[in-house]
């Protein structure tokens, strides 16, 4: 009975201690969220549905890596000069099965380790006609220069081709 009883009065002096720290604990301050990522500004360098060019999420830093890039695309329209002292590029592109399709680059954004790429395919509902046809959709955006990693988030949307009655 002594050792229980020695026991117990070792706990009793310790239990304010204990009890003390769990509302410490309890009282703290959550974790600050991480903050939100910042929107990047970009502006769009070109785009087309024709390319030489697998399913690419490429960074280009350097005017070689965008000469090879670039003399595999066919765009709606010749391409900008780049300053790559300045800037760098994103090229998003993607083989599809059929005409319809589009690559929009929706948001650029950076957190403290990264940046991310956030783009949409747009693909053709079950309802539209389109033509049968390797097209490779591209579009290549230009951002300011970073050392920063970049990651591409990819989302996928398909659009209805309505159509309308006449009577």
């Amino acid at each position: 009975m002594p050792l229980f009883s020695r026991s117990l009065r070792r706990l009793a002096r310790w239990a304010p201690l204990f009890l003390l720290s769990a509302v410490l604990v309890a009282c703290a301050d959550p974790p600050a969220p991480p903050p939100e990522p910042e929107p990047v500004p970009f502006t769009v360098l070109g785009l087309g549905q024709s390319a030489d060019l697998d399913t690419t999420e490429r960074v280009l830093r350097t005017a070689e890596a965008w000469q090879a890039v670039r003399d595999s695309m066919h765009p709606a329209a010749p391409f900008e000069a780049v300053d790559f002292d300045e800037h760098m590029l994103l090229v998003v592109a993607n083989p599809v099965p059929s005409g319809g399709y589009g690559i929009v680059v929706e948001i650029v954004t950076r957190s403290d380790s990264s940046l991310t790429a956030h783009y949409l395919l747009t693909e053709p509902g079950d309802d539209c006609a389109a033509p049968p046809a390797q097209v490779v959709p591209f579009q290549v955006v230009q951002i300011p220069r970073s050392p920063l990693p970049v990651t591409f988030e990819r989302r996928a949307a398909e659009y209805p081709c309505t159509r309308r009655q006449l009577f």
